[in-house]
């Protein structure tokens, strides 16, 4: 789930930027277009920080934010449809758990740089003492040219109270995926409706999801 990108960073200069922040998640850059394709830019108070120097190395990114865990806490299980790169700043007795798996990725502060595949059902708990401190990067998704395009709008009908969950666990994974494999682009999401183009071959996959994701979709597809 996790793998070493050979990225180095003192995790202590940027944890002594932000430990007073407090638990959740705070945003670091800007968007600097489409939320999911277009590089974001560091905020003007980050400017000239160990932060900059950090980014830098990743290249192009998307949203980077600073994730403040409390004891005894953990995220529910989710998928995302962008991978995530992960420093962590602090952390006692705290895990990245994959829960398809089911293995568990102690974090420790060791300056070391890791990209996370967020198609897979996964969860952060902190069963420590102190805030688990974690800087996470989102990847931008890749920007494809689709051969035979298919233009796609679902929208969830009658939505549960559960929708963000019963989408993780069944298009997270799929459009993670397909972004992968160069088979979707222009994704939008806004509440309860998403967009994109995907490749025709790929529809077959995007069906079964649609069947089996657990909520009523209505779907419209357009060439």
């Amino acid at each position: 789930m996790i793998t070493d990108t050979g990225i180095r960073f003192i995790a202590d200069e940027l944890l002594k930027m932000f430990k007073h922040f407090e638990p959740g998640k705070n945003t670091l850059n800007n968007p600097g277009g489409n939320f999911f394709y277009d590089p974001w830019t560091i905020m003007p108070a980050y400017k000239n920080s160990p932060l900059e120097d950090f980014l830098d190395q990743l290249g192009p990114i998307g949203e980077a934010r600073v994730n403040v865990l409390k004891p005894s806490e953990s995220y529910c299980a989710h998928a995302d449809i962008d991978d995530r790169y992960h420093l962590t700043l602090q952390a006692e007795q705290s895990y990245l758990i994959d829960l398809r798996d089911q293995e568990m990725y102690k974090l420790e502060v060791d300056n070391k740089v890791f990209l996370m595949d967020t198609s897979r059902i996964h969860t952060a708990s902190n069963f420590g003492f102190k805030n688990r401190i974690q800087l996470v990067v989102r990847k931008l998704l890749n920007k494809v040219t689709l051969f035979s395009p298919v233009y796609v709008t679902l929208e969830a009908t009658e939505a549960p109270y559960n929708l963000r969950y019963l989408f993780d666990h069944s298009f997270s994974i799929l459009l993670n995926t397909l972004n992968k494999e160069k088979l979707i682009t222009d994704f939008k999401h806004d509440g309860r409706v998403c967009s994109f183009a995907i490749e025709e071959s790929a529809m077959d996959r995007l069906q079964g999801c649609i069947k089996n994701c657990g909520f009523n979709v209505n779907a419209e597809f357009r060439k």
